[in-house]
């Protein structure tokens, strides 16, 4: 993958922009002729298209569908051959004009240069980073493998090859899991690759910006792990906002993010991150979860035996047979005890959360103002919760 920037400032570039102020900063994975519609039906996602001006369609509605699938494709750009007649130009214009709005890039191919003149061309710039590509998930996959990193002979020849100062950086584990939304599997192959391109250019903007000094990733099926290579490990919180604001746009996406330690640590970092993006998804409700922010649900979840569960359900049992105490009780609790906030999440006055509250602890025996009790009734509803949670999602 390389950016269109990068073929466009390159001697192999002579195709004419069709509007003003395009974003160049788009990545290009692969470079493809487009001969039909919609391209939804065979396209993968961050494809440079080539196209003649007899395949674009003539409606306005039309030329608006194409766009809005390149735009959830991640489509890099599209560029038209066409023959200098009125008619020909005048529909490439008005698809420049409805696609400056969208942001995306269009361009005219010279009438004197093939099809495949310009893909072998643009093949070969490609074919560098795609190489390097290859390096990096096969360097992420032996670290994740390996039990013993800085002693694994192909993790260090992977990483001298695309000269990555590993085992002297600070690293952080994302594992990025991807909820199938979608019955069909093209289209959910279509979302996933879309997301890759999106994380792939925003770690890219990351490192120009001196937030990440690298990053190495690989992907299977539903899951996308992450390694991010940092000078200084307090600019992690800058990363993860971005990530953050990035997530907002792929619902079904969740990520679990590790605490920040060195390479050798890398199996240890990959357990955190499945726990926090698995425990994250179902029981804190959250797109994004750090280790940091659910460590304890993991001492918890690790120091479980049959009779630790039996002593702290005695805890919680009172309040079974009132569901809606339940879950006040666990609003109450991941709001920080906040209860205007979690007034508003349950759609009740504060009178009422009060009372809620006052039952609890006459139910449960035990008192909110007591700290030792508070704890008590805390750690008994988070291994409740994980309790429901393991034999639901089987999690080990």
């Amino acid at each position: 993958m390389i950016y269109l920037s990068t073929i466009m400032n390159s001697d192999i570039w002579n195709l004419t922009p069709l509007h003003e102020s395009i974003n160049v900063q788009r990545i290009v994975a692969s470079v493809t002729i487009m001969e039909s519609l919609p391209i939804k039906d065979w396209a993968k996602g961050g494809e440079l298209l080539l196209t003649s001006s007899k395949t674009l369609p003539e409606s306005e509605q039309e030329l608006l569908e194409l766009l809005t699938d390149m735009q959830q494709l991640s489509t890099a750009a599209l560029a038209i051959k066409c023959k200098e007649t009125e008619k020909e130009l005048a529909q490439v214009r008005k698809l420049a004009n409805l696609a400056q709005d969208k942001q995306i890039p269009i361009f005219l191919i010279p009438p004197q240069r093939t099809y495949l003149s310009l893909t072998n061309a643009i093949n070969r710039l490609l074919s560098q980073e795609v190489e390097r590509d290859s390096l990096k998930e096969y360097l992420m996959k032996y670290l994740l493998l390996s039990k013993e990193p800085k002693k694994d002979l192909i993790v260090h020849r992977c990483a001298e090859s695309l000269q990555l100062p590993l085992f002297q950086k600070k690293i952080q584990l994302i594992q990025f899991q991807l909820h199938k939304s979608h019955k069909e599997t093209q289209v959910f192959e279509q979302q996933r690759y879309s997301f890759f391109l999106h994380a792939c250019d925003l770690f890219e903007q990351m490192k120009q910006n001196k937030l990440l000094f690298d990053f190495i990733f690989m992907h299977t099926d539903n899951v996308i792990y992450t390694c991010l290579l940092m000078d200084n490990e307090k600019k992690s919180i800058a990363c993860i906002a971005e990530l953050s604001n990035m997530l907002k746009k792929f619902p079904s996406v969740h990520a679990g993010i590790s605490s920040i330690q060195t390479a050798e640590h890398t199996a240890n970092m990959m357990m955190e991150a499945e726990f926090s993006v698995h425990a994250g998804t179902a029981l804190a409700h959250q797109q994004i979860t750090s280790y940091s922010k659910i460590q304890l649900l993991h001492v918890i979840y690790n120091l479980q035996t049959q009779d630790n569960n039996q002593y702290l359900h005695k805890v919680i049992e009172p309040l079974l047979e009132h569901p809606f105490l339940l879950d006040t009780l666990t609003k109450y609790f991941r709001n920080n005890e906040n209860q205007k906030v979690t007034c508003k999440e349950l759609f009740i006055h504060v009178n009422t959360l009060q009372y809620r509250l006052k039952k609890i602890e006459t139910l449960t025996n035990l008192h909110l103002n007591n700290i030792q009790d508070k704890m008590y009734l805390y750690v008994a509803l988070l291994s409740y919760m994980i309790e429901n949670w393991r034999d639901e999602y089987d999690y080990d």
